[in-house]
């Protein structure tokens, strides 16, 4: 079976995400990014995944933007994907003031955002990089670790 630590906002660190695995979680989430600041600033970057990137010893890491249009899921994507990260997720699920405010999380799940939604997965899935399903990355993720 995978054992999965979801993604807390300002509680998955990489701290945190060592002690579930030292208590069997199979895969980890990254805490919530932001997918504009993310792809543009090194500093967010490196403080997010640190200096050299993901550690050797925190895979599989999936790592989850906050996003609401398409070029900068993307280009988060490719930036985790340099740094080491094992896939990348598109948060769908964040009810707090800010994500409302600032148009993404739970706020892009309404029937009228459906069409970005499929948008931005489509481009970061079109734009080269790894190529992920969800069933096809839990399997290989089941049988690589």
């Amino acid at each position: 079976p995978i054992f999965a630590m979801a993604p807390m906002v300002g509680q998955s660190d990489r701290p945190f995400r060592m002690l579930c695995r030292k208590f069997g979680a199979s895969v980890c989430w990254s805490e919530m990014l932001m997918a504009d600041r993310f792809s543009s600033d090194a500093a967010y970057r490196m403080q997010a995944l640190g200096r050299y990137g993901v550690h050797a010893d925190d895979h599989p890491l999936v790592v989850q933007f906050a996003a609401n249009n398409p070029r900068d899921f993307t280009a988060a994507a490719r930036a985790a994907e340099a740094m080491g990260a094992d896939a990348v997720d598109l948060n769908l699920g964040c009810p707090q003031r800010r994500a409302k405010q600032a148009h993404y999380g739970a706020y892009l799940t309404d029937p009228h955002d459906w069409a970005l939604c499929v948008s931005i997965v489509e481009e970061a899935v079109c734009s080269g990089g790894k190529k992920w399903t969800r069933r096809s990355t839990l399997r290989g993720l089941e049988r690589r670790y």
